[in-house]
């Protein structure tokens, strides 16, 4: 019960993930995210590890991301968001020789799926005020390798464990003071409050190839990818509490607690790249991801107790089941397509990139009154300054939506948008 109700209030502003694995590093997110054909500093491992054997030298990575958000609805105002830092990405890489041949190693951690979100809405809207803070990550530690067959031919395979490491709570918390619908609702205040803890598991791989056609002075690289599919687990336990006041101070609380386990089917992804460089300083480049969402599922098993509390009556329920949604509220793929550009100022004493890119955004979410998956806008630049040993990377995104949400019998416009703040640092040792 309490749960159903809170489902229903906290998808209020709160989009479900999106599941976009994408690679890593400012100057990726300044080209729009179109990099495995590029893939040739220290983020490789998270975008196509064959692009690793065109590393000669260890290198270091570490990219960070501040992310602010902006919400309005025209039933719950405007939400108060709270920026979130996350660190997305350490790498490191170690080229070496085998029989002349090169064989790149590295490993890495880098955060996959964000949760993290810390908000609060207006106390005077007519359905009440929300608090709700969320500190969950989903992270991964991937070891990976490469190997040049030839000159121009890279492969590589990565292993990725995912995990989630601390910070794995969410709260949320409902406050009604007063009733816009005396007849269907004849109470005077009503409280919901949740508590939810996560663990998260589970490991796939990644392939990759890299075509270098340079030594055949034609500037293009070509690459392919391939990621596994898999089920990533989560052990969960949510507390739920609901209290309804009266007049009458016959007033009446639930309360129910649930564990299990949660599983997300994700599918095989399959992806190409190209890159083409014009001259020594420019380059662009385009991504293409066949992600084959439609249909996959996700579903928790879980037990729960549930009380209820009255003047006058104290009951205990216990029971468990299996229940099975899609995975995209949309149920709907998201293939994409994505195109970036790079040129290179080249003063005497650095180099000074200057970056764009563009993609198409198929969501998860879909438009609660048309039923249609909803597309988000999303622009992407960014700069950075690369010294001899050392490159400092920025990249700006900001990615929008908006859609109709079904609030009780009436559809209301929702809007949300982010803006992503990505630093870079990357170390040739």
């Amino acid at each position: 019960m309490i749960s159903g109700i809170l489902l229903s209030l906290s998808k209020i502003g709160l989009a479900q993930n999106e599941y976009n694995f994408y690679g890593k590093g400012a100057r990726a997110a300044g080209m729009g995210y179109a990099f495995y054909a590029v893939s040739d500093d220290a983020t490789v491992i998270s975008w196509n590890p064959g692009g690793m054997v065109q590393i000669k030298k260890p290198e270091v990575a570490f990219v960070n991301r501040l992310t602010t958000t902006e919400y309005n609805h025209l039933l719950y105002g405007d939400n108060k968001y709270k920026p979130q830092y996350n660190i997305d990405y350490l790498g490191f890489i170690y080229p070496l020789k085998l029989k002349q041949k090169d064989l790149v190693l590295g490993l890495c951690f880098q955060n996959k799926i964000n949760y993290k979100s810390v908000y609060s809405t207006d106390k005077d809207t007519t359905l009440g005020y929300n608090e709700y803070s969320n500190r969950a990550t989903v992270n991964s530690i991937s070891v990976s390798a490469a190997y040049s067959i030839t000159r121009f031919l890279g492969v590589g395979i990565t292993y990725n464990y995912w995990l989630s490491m601390g910070n794995e709570a969410d709260d949320y918390s409902f406050y009604n003071t007063r009733t816009w619908d005396k007849e269907r609702y004849p109470y005077n205040q009503n409280v919901i409050e949740s508590h939810e803890t996560f663990r998260y598991y589970g490991s796939n791989f990644t392939a990759g190839i890299l075509m270098d056609f340079s030594p055949f002075r034609v500037p293009l690289r070509f690459a392919l990818r391939y990621e596994s599919k898999f089920a990533l687990k989560d052990a969960y336990e949510a507390d739920y509490s609901l209290s309804y006041r009266y007049s009458n101070n016959i007033d009446t609380t639930y309360a129910e607690n649930y564990h299990g386990t949660e599983k997300y089917f994700f599918p095989s992804i399959f992806s190409a790249g190209l890159s083409y460089r014009i001259g020594d300083y420019f380059t662009i480049a385009c991504d293409f991801d066949i992600r084959p969402f439609k249909d996959e599922v996700y579903t928790y098993e879980y037990k729960y107790c549930k009380t209820m509390v009255t003047s006058h009556t104290d009951t205990l329920d216990y029971s468990e089941n299996v229940d099975a949604y899609y995975l995209l509220k949309s149920n709907a793929n998201l293939n994409q397509f994505r195109i970036g550009l790079e040129y290179i100022f080249h003063p005497k004493f650095a180099f000074i990139p200057v970056r764009a890119g563009w993609k198409n955004n198929p969501t998860s979410i879909s438009d609660q009154s048309t039923k249609d998956q909803v597309y988000a806008h999303s622009l992407n630049f960014g700069t950075g300054l690369i010294l001899k040993r050392i490159s400092v990377d920025f990249a700006y995104e900001r990615y929008a939506y908006s859609r109709n949400v079904l609030i009780i019998d009436e559809y209301y416009t929702e809007e949300k948008i982010f803006n992503s703040f990505i630093l870079s640092l990357i170390v040739s040792l």
